[in-house]
């Protein structure tokens, strides 16, 4: 487009600097007349509208810069303007009919959008299209004209178009039509004039006639159009009506919002939910370890082995969200708790630590008490363990994602693979018939140990494949760009992770240790910290441990399950002299001296407190010490001698005529208080003493 570089304001005239270098004038002369620093420079200021440009006044500029240069005078330089104007006016003018034209384009070529509006009517096929087209370019030039755009220039793009209802129409008409369309309610009520009003046209757009053909349309039982005319005449025909006919049955039930209306009702929820609403987008983490993937699939390989002819393994994987990694799995025959316990296990022994969340199946098979246990301590952990959704695959994408990927481009390589399950729609999913009964005969058949190596053969080059290695880094860069929060995953430390995976049972600490029976053998571990030995002898405590090493234990709180210590396992030492060796000598005396160390500080407890009860002695007097504790009978009839005495003496001041106060006013409590010796104390109180 043509830039302007000649602006006029009355007498005055403005040139930018582009205007200045075409015409050859040096760019350091130019700098040097218009800096700040040179006050007798050229005048310039800003362009009002766009401060980015920055005019220099003509008349500023020397005589001898304008003859060296050739510049035109100020007569030549104001008609220069006028040209350059008229020419810019000219572009602007095409550059808006132009975008004009675009707009209305794209609007004329989508009529169809309209047409559930006008097959209301008995209009024919046409007829339809040309109130469509219509409708659809007038909707846009309203919109236009209230975007401050002139209605001449959107008169000069509407009239080249043809198939419509006001056609060839002069500029004034035009006018008064759009005037008529802001006033009124709908573009329709415009176009069709008093089409409405016909009673040729009544008997087929009344609401209830439309009502009832929607009725039936949307009826779980299908109806097809001609079903749907005899049920609505049948209707009309008892309110003395004009029957309708089967092509304004069709016009009502082949718009797009019909069909789509009654779909819930003909096809179902599930099937609106899945192919018709809208569905959540989500980007995948930015970083390993903020969630893991879990669920279980069927191998589709068959080994020989059970009751039956042959049988099938089931896989377990826990899977990297981020990177689409195997990070942990596990096998069985059937799927199971255990296995899953398994795979999560294994994840965290190869991550060592746990991630911000994950999303875990809803089977059955899944909702034992250890597995329950297990969620719940992560939970405790600062993870965000869900379980999926019953129903909704895309709640677990990522996992049901991987099972097909890994099937078709690792599984298939293999000899003896039968291919996707029964659900699967996939037509290349399968080998052929006779592939199959080949890999299902008894003499093709593998064993149960030879999948599992298969099992683990196939995770390393699904890990190590270029494939996951690609997709992974296509947007790696661009999610960690995007990311503006750094999550670090938690940390699994020891005490944690016996926590989520050691067996564990309930032991009595007794004789300064912890006897663990494990099958037929019995296992001791010693205790030789003071602090334990007094807090939990003669308690329960649970014990946690590896079935696979026994060598060490963890001891944690019954109630709160804190940790406690860990215990190494005692080496029983031989009791003939001559039957140990150095190591068991070395025990034998660590041993002796750790029995020593807690009896010396048993003993040294003892005497610290006997030494701080006798400070505590110190301040009572020495006489005082020295009275004998009077035993429960005595102490009994001491307090009722006093209380009887404290009677007496109220009852002798009756006789003398010595007010009383009534017997309600006076707190009983108070008067044993006072009566009565205070427990814990010598000093005896009667009433009205302070």
């Amino acid at each position: 487009m043509m830039e302007q570089d000649i602006y006029l304001w009355g007498n005055s005239a403005y040139v930018t600097y582009k205007f200045l270098i075409n015409r050859k004038v040096p760019e350091q002369t130019i700098y040097n007349n218009t800096s700040t620093k040179n006050k007798k420079g050229w005048f310039t200021r800003n362009h009002p509208n766009n401060k980015k440009i920055k005019l220099i006044e003509y008349s500023s500029i020397p005589y001898d810069i304008i003859k060296k240069f050739s510049l035109p005078d100020f007569a030549e330089l104001k008609q220069i303007a006028k040209i350059k104007s008229s020419l810019y006016k000219e572009k602007l003018e095409q550059r808006t009919y132009k975008t004009i034209t675009n707009i209305l384009d794209y609007e004329f070529s989508n009529w169809e959008l309209l047409k559930n509006i006008y097959s209301l009517y008995s209009f024919e096929d046409e007829k339809i299209e040309m109130y469509c087209k219509t409708h659809a370019l007038l909707s846009k030039v309203v919109e236009l004209s209230n975007l401050s755009f002139k209605l001449a220039d959107l008169y000069a793009s509407y009239s080249q178009y043809e198939g419509l209802v006001f056609e060839n129409i002069r500029y004034s008409t035009f006018c008064n039509k759009i005037k008529q369309i802001k006033k009124s309610k709908t573009i329709e009520d415009v176009l069709i004039h008093s089409l409405k009003g016909k009673p040729s046209n009544n008997s087929k757009i009344n609401e209830d006639v439309i009502i009832e053909i929607k009725k039936y349309a949307y009826s779980p039982k299908k109806y097809n159009a001609s079903q749907i005319l005899h049920f609505v005449n049948d209707y009309l025909i008892r309110q003395n009506r004009k029957p309708i006919s089967l092509s304004f049955v069709y016009s009502i039930t082949s718009q797009t919002y019909v069909k789509n209306e009654g779909m819930i009702s003909k096809f179902g929820e599930k099937y609106v939910k899945e192919n018709m609403m809208p569905h959540a987008h989500f980007d995948p983490p930015t970083e390993e370890g903020i969630l893991w993937a879990m669920d279980g699939s069927k191998f589709q390989f068959a080994y020989k082995g059970g009751s039956d002819r042959y049988n099938f393994l089931t896989y377990y994987v826990v899977l990297d969200a981020f990177n689409k990694m195997i990070i942990g799995y596990s096998s069985d025959d059937s799927e199971n708790s255990i296995m899953a316990i398994q795979a999560f296990k294994n994840a965290c022994d190869n991550t060592k630590y746990l991630p911000t969340e994950i999303v875990s199946d809803n089977s059955p098979a899944y909702r034992t008490q250890e597995y329950v246990r297990i969620i719940n301590k992560a939970k405790q952990l600062n993870v965000n363990w869900r379980i999926n959704r019953s129903g909704n695959p895309r709640d677990n994408a990522y996992v049901e994602r991987f099972f097909g990927v890994f099937q078709e481009q690792v599984c298939k390589k293999y000899d003896g693979y039968i291919g996707d399950g029964i659900k699967s729609r996939n037509i290349n999913g399968k080998p052929s018939p006779e592939e199959i009964k080949k890999y299902l005969s008894r003499k093709n058949l593998k064993t149960k140990e030879e999948l599992k190596n298969y099992l683990d053969e196939m995770k390393s080059d699904y890990n190590k494949s270029k494939k996951r290695i690609e997709f992974v880094r296509k947007d790696t860069f661009q999610r960690k760009l995007n990311s503006n929060k750094k999550i670090e995953p938690t940390k699994l430390s020891g005490i944690d992770y016996a926590i989520l995976f050691f067996s564990s049972r309930e032991v009595t600490v007794q004789k300064g240790m912890i006897v663990l029976n494990i099958g037929n053998l019995s296992n001791e571990y010693n205790i030789y910290d003071k602090k334990i030995l007094k807090c939990y002898y003669g308690t329960k405590v649970r014990v946690r441990y590896c079935t696979s090493d026994l060598s060490t234990i963890m001891l944690f709180e019954l109630k709160s399950d804190n940790y406690i210590c860990t215990l190494d396992r005692y080496k029983h030492i031989p009791k003939s002299h001559i039957e140990r060796d150095d190591e068991d000598n070395e025990n034998l005396k660590k041993h002796i001296k750790s029995n020593k160390e807690l009896l010396k500080e048993f003993k040294l407890k003892i005497k610290e407190v006997e030494r701080d009860s006798a400070k505590n002695n110190e301040n009572i007097p020495l006489e005082l010490n020295q009275i004998i504790s009077l035993t429960k009978e005595q102490s009994e009839k001491s307090e009722t001698d006093k209380l009887n005495a404290e009677l007496d003496k109220l009852g002798e001041l009756e006789k003398f005529g010595i007010y009383i106060p009534n017997y309600n006013e006076i707190k009983f409590n108070d008067i044993l208080e006072n009566a009565l010796t205070q427990k814990g104390s010598n000093k005896n109180y009667t009433y009205g003493e302070n």
